[in-house]
């Protein structure tokens, strides 16, 4: 019975420790999971590699990674049908201290075929969306 109650403790530890919006360290680098919502309206985990040491808090690199899914469809033709990849990379221009989040995922052609979508959504250095001259984000 004993066992019993241990496994169930230790799943329910598992369970809930799921890690998505926290910096997570691993061995090849610092990775964030938020939840993305496909064109369909189905929910996925994207899971972004922050590939460079952001001097940025928790929550403000949260806010990148969700204001990045919610664009990332800005270069589909027909938006319904995008899904996300699974995986995103942040990545920091050392120049100008520009943040740039690459997307990727798949959306229809208009003959229905599935096309490679890729999104590179800018920020400033300081986590703020990045806009042209006409006030739209700058998105690649």
């Amino acid at each position: 019975m004993k066992n019993l109650l241990f496994y169930v403790i230790i799943y329910l530890c598992l369970v809930s420790c799921n890690g998505d919006g926290k910096l997570i360290n691993r061995g090849k680098g610092t990775f964030m999971t938020v939840e993305a919502l496909n064109g369909d309206k189905t929910k996925i985990k994207v899971e972004f590699l922050i590939a460079i040491d952001l001097k940025l808090g928790e929550q403000k690199i949260e806010a990148i990674c969700k204001d990045a899914v919610l664009y990332a469809d800005w270069n589909a033709k027909f938006k319904p049908t995008y899904k996300h990849s699974k995986s995103a990379t942040l990545i920091c221009d050392e120049k100008t201290g520009e943040i740039t989040a690459c997307m990727n995922g798949t959306a229809e052609n208009a003959y229905g075929v599935p096309d490679d979508v890729a999104t590179y959504i800018i920020f400033n250095k300081k986590g703020k969306l990045k806009e042209d001259a006409d006030g739209l984000p700058e998105i690649l």
